[in-house]
């Protein structure tokens, strides 16, 4: 019996028009990082801790995508604010 805490993923309006966008492939691959956030969302060798004005954020890196999300560990949710390209995902 295990007493891991599952998280729940919410995807932002923004995150989910671009997921949607994606190809089969790339959505597959972006599901098993999302089940991974499920899982351990502040700790991973994909996940780093974002600085400056975006400080509170996490970023799971996949490749040349990046998820951005928050995460309230009292409610277990994480909150996914962006899916983007590397280049783009802090620009805004």
């Amino acid at each position: 019996m295990s007493s891991e805490r599952t998280f729940e993923v919410i995807l932002s309006r923004r995150a989910e028009k671009y997921y949607q966008k994606l190809s089969l492939n790339m959505a597959r691959r972006i599901d098993k990082c999302l089940k991974d956030l499920e899982e351990s969302p502040l700790r991973g060798p994909h996940i780093r801790p974002l600085h400056g004005k975006l400080k509170g954020y996490h970023s799971y890196e996949m490749g040349g995508i990046r998820i951005v999300y928050r995460v309230d560990t009292k409610a277990l949710m994480v909150y996914v604010s962006e899916i983007r390209g590397r280049g783009d995902v802090y620009k805004r």
